[in-house]
């Protein structure tokens, strides 16, 4: 039962890193953009380019046209990383001075986009 509570502390806390993500935006001129933004998860990544490109837009009564969009995972063997998460669920939290192996910037993505009417 204590396992089990543990596991499922683990993946709660992961879920919850999951969900931050972090944006830089970068203006190219002519109404053009680039956003690069990195998380934990990939579809966060995705997901807070896609939110920002819409954010810039809208203040200018324009609506997103993405040029282009990549999303790399730049993070540690995932492998490496599936097996840290697992064993840290079982070590004692008294004990417990590793990490789950997840990182905030183990996904990046770069989204070129422009505003358009």
């Amino acid at each position: 039962m204590v396992k089990l509570f543990k596991l499922t502390l683990v993946l709660g806390t992961l879920l919850s890193l999951a969900s931050c993500a972090s944006s830089t935006l970068y203006p190219m001129g002519n109404d053009t953009y680039r956003i690069v933004s990195l998380s934990s998860a990939e579809s966060y990544a995705d997901k807070e380019s896609m939110e920002k490109a819409q954010k810039v837009c809208i203040e200018q009564g324009k609506r997103v046209e993405v040029i282009k969009s990549n999303t790399e995972y730049q993070g540690m063997d995932k492998n490496i990383k599936g097996t840290i998460g697992m064993i840290s669920a079982f070590i004692p939290e008294k004990n417990q001075h590793t990490s789950n192996g997840s990182g905030s910037n183990d996904y990046k993505n770069t989204t070129e986009f422009r505003c358009v009417l």
